[in-house]
């Protein structure tokens, strides 16, 4: 994971990364870019369950919308720092609350903010998963959320892909279906977190823990307790 400082202009920031998500760990927040919006999450509540995470999505509006929408906020918001941003942010979610899975979008005439209540339990982020208590014992009926706390714990001896396929079959067998990969374990815990419950999630008769996702993906996980 970068450091970067939380002073670093926007620009400069997604000119590095013009894709995917960073976590700012001094400001607790995680920052996603690409050519449509600029996705950000505070994640002072993440994983913690009853709790609330506020999300936002800032874009341009439709009329205003050139081809690339994430260049035109870099270039309206020149001088926004990654601080700024979050102070700006936390301040709306502070002074205009939110219920609990409800949502707004606002803005003026050409920027568009849309931000969502969501629950905290489904917000993951690796700079908090300490709060992931370490599994003890073999639970009687193992679900997401165990393999959730195995995999953010490094508990398992050995983590494989047993499987990953799609409607490109020749792609497939060339890649050898995912199994020579390796596995992000952040990326596939997140995975978890987030959507629990397309996860199917059961034991072995070796007793290792076998984990898919659908029809298309299929790790086998070797559990230490």
């Amino acid at each position: 994971m970068k450091t970067i400082p939380v002073h670093q202009p926007l620009p400069s920031l997604f000119a590095v990364t013009p894709s995917g998500s960073e976590h700012i760990e001094a400001l607790r927040m995680k920052i996603q870019a690409d050519a449509s919006v600029v996705r950000v999450t505070l994640l002072d509540n993440a994983l913690l369950r009853g709790k609330e995470c506020m999300q936002f999505g800032i874009g341009l509006k439709k009329e205003c919308r050139p081809a690339d929408v994430r260049q035109a906020i870099l270039e309206r918001l020149p001088e926004a720092t990654l601080k700024s941003l979050h102070e700006m942010l936390t301040k709306t979610a502070l002074e205009f609350p939110l219920a609990p899975g409800s949502s707004e979008k606002y803005g003026d005439a050409c920027l568009s903010i849309f931000r969502q209540s969501v629950p905290a339990i489904r917000v993951y982020s690796p700079l908090l998963k300490a709060r992931l208590p370490r599994m003890t014992a073999r639970p009687g009926r193992w679900q997401a959320s165990h393999a959730v706390r195995l995999l953010a714990n490094g508990q398992f001896a050995d983590l494989k892909c047993l499987g990953q396929y799609s409607d490109d079959y020749r792609r497939d067998s060339e890649r050898n279906y995912g199994r020579d990969e390796s596995i992000n374990v952040d990326v596939l815990t997140q995975r978890l977190v987030e959507r629990p419950s397309a996860w199917d999630v059961g034991e072995a008769t070796d007793g290792s823990l076998m984990m898919s996702w659908a029809c298309c993906e299929h790790y086998q996980l070797t559990p230490v307790l």
